[in-house]
């Protein structure tokens, strides 16, 4: 739209063009069309059930084949636990898991195991792509490298609460108090007893109630979370009594 003044009969004249894009130099976007194999932002087909990490590793892998014939094959990613050409895999049944595990160790699965819905072991990464096109396979992922610490850990929450000073100065330590924590899982991972041995948890061990979780293994993997959180709980206060009741 043009607006012009006259000024010898101060009125005020509009004008309206219709100024195409190509008359103004304006290029106009086309909406680009689907990624190749791609559904909006999600991977398409069996490999939607592939985890990001695994899936990298796959395509990693098929560019080296194809590239680089003859040289052994490494992921970039340093946090799998990668050997031999082989990582390992969580992975989540359908249904059976009995069946799955089976079916995986006919893609090359070796020292797999089984709880419930869950398996896991090592999985050759060629063999990834096959893997996810099995009907008895719900989701697949890579287990990461496990960061380890040595000896007795304390918490430096410890000290960030002045909680060693309470004690070291007015004694107290949390005697005749209960913490109780909820999370997943408490020791599904079974190394309560060795908690217990450092010191990181009491002598007397801690109260479960209920249990562990039933979805632990089928809908979830559980990680012992309660457990770190305890262990927390107990530096800074060394003489409570735990519990722990899942989430």
């Amino acid at each position: 739209m043009i607006a012009r003044f006259a000024a010898s009969k101060g009125l005020l004249l509009v004008s309206a063009l219709m100024l195409s894009p190509a008359c103004l130099g304006i290029v106009t976007a086309t909406p680009a069309g689907p990624h190749p194999g791609g559904v909006g932002l999600h991977k398409a087909g069996v490999m939607s059930k592939v985890g990001s990490r695994l899936a990298r590793a796959f395509s990693e892998h098929q560019l080296h084949a194809a590239t680089r014939a003859g040289t052994p094959f490494k992921p970039r990613d340093s946090f799998l636990q990668f050997t031999a050409g082989r990582v390992v895999i969580d992975a989540i049944a359908t249904d059976d898991g009995k069946t799955l595990l089976a079916d995986l160790k006919s893609l090359g699965l070796q020292n797999g195991a089984r709880y419930n819905k869950a398996v896991t072991g090592q999985l050759p990464v060629a063999a990834i792509n096959r893997a996810a096109s099995l009907k008895t396979l719900r989701s697949i992922h890579a287990t990461p490298r496990p960061v380890r610490n040595t000896g007795s850990i304390t918490s430096q929450g410890d000290v960030a609460m002045r909680a060693d000073i309470a004690r070291s100065v007015y004694g107290f330590d949390g005697s005749g108090v209960t913490v109780g924590v909820m999370s997943d899982s408490y020791d599904t991972l079974l190394g309560a007893a060795a908690d217990i041995v450092s010191g990181d948890l009491p002598a007397a061990g801690v109260t479960l109630i209920n249990g562990e979780s039933g979805i632990c293994g089928t809908v979830i993997f559980c990680t012992d979370e309660g457990r770190a959180m305890l262990q927390i709980v107990h530096d800074i206060a060394p003489g409570a009594d735990l519990l722990f009741h899942t989430a």
